[in-house]
């Protein structure tokens, strides 16, 4: 079974019935990430997770996300998409990936975008351009 095919709340319920444990989830979506790496979707990719202290249920529990390369992750590199900011290591977490992580989902990488967001087309990267997986048509 691929477990990257079920849908969202079936992850959830498998993961809060012990029948699939996160690390088999990350290992899989970090395994598809290195497969699919030629469509250049991700500038870099690491497992962040939102530390669970307790047995609650939180909202996204154990769900992948992936943000642009705009939004900070403190001590990850932030380049949005730009050859100056290369080194740049936020020393703050945006509010939006704050909030997402506390509610329990895990950031699996940093998306590739335009220049500081600056287009549409995914062209415009100091990383090169993303492609379509369905056409191989960059933009």
């Amino acid at each position: 079974m691929n477990i990257l095919l079920l849908r969202s709340f079936v992850v959830y319920i498998c993961v809060y019935s012990n029948c699939l444990f996160v690390c088999l989830l990350a290992m899989a979506h970090i395994q598809q990430i290195n497969k699919l790496r030629h469509l250049n979707a991700l500038i870099h990719s690491d497992v962040i997770t939102g530390a669970n202290t307790s047995f609650n249920t939180r909202p996204l529990e154990q769900m992948v996300f992936s943000v642009k390369d705009n939004f900070a992750v403190k001590g990850r590199r932030m380049t949005c998409a730009s050859a100056f900011l290369s080194e740049f290591k936020p020393i703050y977490t945006s509010t939006v990936v704050a909030r997402v992580l506390d509610a329990g989902g895990f950031l699996i990488g940093h998306c590739n975008m335009d220049e500081f967001a600056m287009g549409v087309s995914n062209t415009y990267s100091h990383f090169g351009a993303c492609y379509n997986p369905w056409g191989e048509v960059a933009g």
